[in-house]
């Protein structure tokens, strides 16, 4: 993994909020970036990295000072060979041993059994505009983290400023290697006399772009080679199922577990269900991700006694669980950050970050680690997603694709009643009942509000959205996972409408959901992108009742509106009864793909400009 690279990118993300698809003047910029890697036979390797970045303003001093690396001292040895940076005047200044520092992780500080995962920041002196920091790095594995297999891949960032880049790669000729690279020049084969074959690859001059906003990874639009050994998908997972297996067996004490969870309980699918919950609720999850503490679980019983444990923790522990009901579940291999693509060859090492279970029995995967997630609920993050599974129910392994949308879930009903008083203003309640990832998304926001802080939540948010008031918020139980989720808003607008008129008014959006129609047309607000987005997705229903007694008279309501495009259907309509108004809203979006290349965006883009245009239209009186 190129940390490094990771944390340029992480910083730019944090610099740049808005869309553009023009040349940016960058923070910084390598000047070059040169990187060797010498695979052996036995699938350790060594990657040796000469980068020089040139800051070009205050921001790159502030960002690019000081560089973290992170590592898993069991796996490697991570090794500073020099670092120094070079003024205007061509001064240099060395960073010092003890400029060098080496920390646990956050996570690792958190939990005990995960020490092993490291973070060696190097602290550049001196540092000025103009200044070039020069950086010489080796990281030498190890130890394989399967057998005799290497996968390696190196990216470089469509929003990084590169003048000159390389890749060189070394690997006995008694290995089959397989590549796939995209965007970079070279990659021919030299097979002069030696024991080596010899490959390079070249990036030229490359500008930076702004991150845009609801944008992939990166990993996905930038220029990259991946290189590995593994010759097959199935290979690649048996060998994850292999190094694990003995660590998912349910022991005595793992049976005698299962029995309790399950004591009354005789419908598979329900026992499946109550050892999900149970994993979920009991075993707190310690977010590292795969390939910095190896990818070996630790036994059963002793996750069970600490009640903590990462991801193949967590299923591992589950599939034990189920297996001592007699349910057979697979691990499956999945990426739980923003990226969609995998490369041409199984070079997943450094692209899948996360495992999950997969229950062919119910064709069901379960993530135990999102711990806001009803049973057979995937986090957005995962949905329409390739996953690598080790067993379907055939005994076979395969690429599947997660579920996307999942139109009898995935669902957030709003109603919403306000009520005018004499000065023009709104008092208003909202109830909303979610189903689906945004059940999983509202429990989780509830989860890390206090009580005592939802009325400075639902203020903040009222601010955010343009309107002025107080509000409160009140959810019900977010823990019982045996119904949908609700929780109710109260608010008051400051709307100081001229009564009884006349003028003019749009629907007050209120404290109607945290997914809502507006929030989601937001999105699509940039006439043009550069680079794919991922699509939302999921119904929406909101309906509103104004209530506005004797201090106005409308005469004329907006018009019913019905859109439909490839990418779903909306429709409004309203009418008034008496001294009431009612209107309702819903938009379904029904993508066939997670991610919308920026070649259809126009086509969105036009529909939620329609939308929007609705949302807008006033109530005249």
């Amino acid at each position: 993994m190129q940390y490094l690279k990771i944390f340029m990118l992480f910083i730019l993300a944090l610099q740049y909020a808005t869309s553009s698809i023009a040349a940016v003047p960058s923070a910084f910029t390598f000047l070059t970036d040169d990187i060797d890697i010498e695979v052996q036979a036995d699938g350790t390797w060594m990657k040796e990295e000469v980068a020089q970045i040139r800051i070009n303003n205050q921001q790159g001093i502030q960002r690019v000072a000081q560089l973290p690396f992170t590592h898993s001292s069991s796996l490697e040895e991570f090794i500073v060979i020099e670092a120094f940076a070079t003024d205007l005047d061509g001064n240099k200044t060395e960073v010092t041993p003890d400029k060098v520092v080496t920390q646990q992780s956050p996570q690792s500080a958190s939990a005990p059994m995960f020490a092993d995962v490291l973070v060696k920041t190097i602290v550049f002196p001196n540092v000025q505009i103009g200044s070039v920091l020069t950086v010489h790095t080796k990281r030498i594995n190890k130890k394989p983290i399967f057998a005799g297999y290497f996968s390696i891949t190196e990216t470089f960032s469509q929003f990084v400023h590169y003048l000159s880049a390389s890749v060189t790669l070394k690997a006995p000729k008694s290995l089959n290697i397989y590549i796939d690279a995209d965007q970079l020049d070279g990659g021919i084969k030299d097979t002069k006399p030696s024991d080596f074959n010899k490959w390079t690859w070249t990036l030229g001059r490359k500008r930076a772009y702004l991150p845009e906003r609801g944008s992939v990874s990166e990993k996905d639009f930038s220029p990259y080679v991946a290189i590995t050994n593994i010759e097959s998908d199935s290979l690649f997972i048996q060998s994850y199922v292999e190094q694990s297996k003995s660590r998912t067996l349910p022991t005595v004490a793992i049976q005698k577990l299962a029995d309790q969870i399950t004591l009354g309980i005789t419908d598979r699918n329900e026992q499946s269900q109550a050892l999900y919950y149970w994993v979920s609720k009991e075993i707190r999850y310690v977010a590292i991700y795969l390939g910095l503490e190896g990818w070996v679980p630790r036994s059963v019983e002793e996750i069970v006694a600490t009640r903590y444990g990462d991801c193949k923790d967590h299923v591992a522990l589950l599939q034990a669980l189920l297996a001592a009901k007699n349910i057979s579940s697979s691990p499956a291999l999945i990426n739980a950050s923003n990226s969609y693509k995998l490369p041409k060859v199984p070079a997943y090492i450094n692209s899948f970050d996360h495992i999950i279970n997969y229950i062919p029995e119910f064709k069901l995967f379960v993530d135990s680690t999102s711990q806001t997630s009803r049973y057979g609920v995937l986090p957005a993050v995962l949905r329409g997603k390739q996953a690598l599974v080790a067993d379907v129910g055939d005994g076979r392994s395969y690429l599947m694709r997660t579920p996307l949308y999942q139109p009898e879930k995935d669902v957030v009903v709003s109603e919403t009643e306000l009520t005018l008083d004499e000065n023009g203003n709104w008092n208003g309640v909202s109830r909303v009942t979610t189903k689906g990832v945004f059940d999983s998304e509202a429990r989780y926001i509830f989860g890390i509000i206090p009580e005592r802080n939802t009325a400075q939540f639902a203020n903040s948010l009222l601010i955010r959205t343009g309107q002025s008031g107080t509000g409160s918020y009140q959810a019900e139980d977010r823990i019982n996972y045996k119904k949908d989720f609700s929780y109710t808003s109260k608010f008051e607008l400051s709307s100081s409408l001229p009564v009884p008129g006349p003028g003019a008014f749009s629907i007050p959006r209120g404290l109607a959901g945290f997914n809502n129609i507006a929030e989601i047309s937001d999105m699509f607000q940039a006439k043009t992108r550069q680079f794919p987005m991922t699509l939302p997705f999921g119904l929406f229903k909101e309906s509103f009742v104004l209530n506005v007694g004797s201090y106005m008279k409308p005469i004329q309501l907006p018009k019913n509106t019905r859109l439909e495009s490839g990418f779903g259907k909306y429709q409004s309509s309203y009418k008034q009864i008496g001294q009431k108004i009612f209107v309702t809203r819903t938009l379904e979006l029904i993508p066939t793909s997670p991610v919308l290349e920026s070649s259809k965006y126009a086509e969105i883009y036009e529909m939620s400009q329609s939308i929007l245009h609705d949302l807008k239209a006033q109530i005249l009186y």
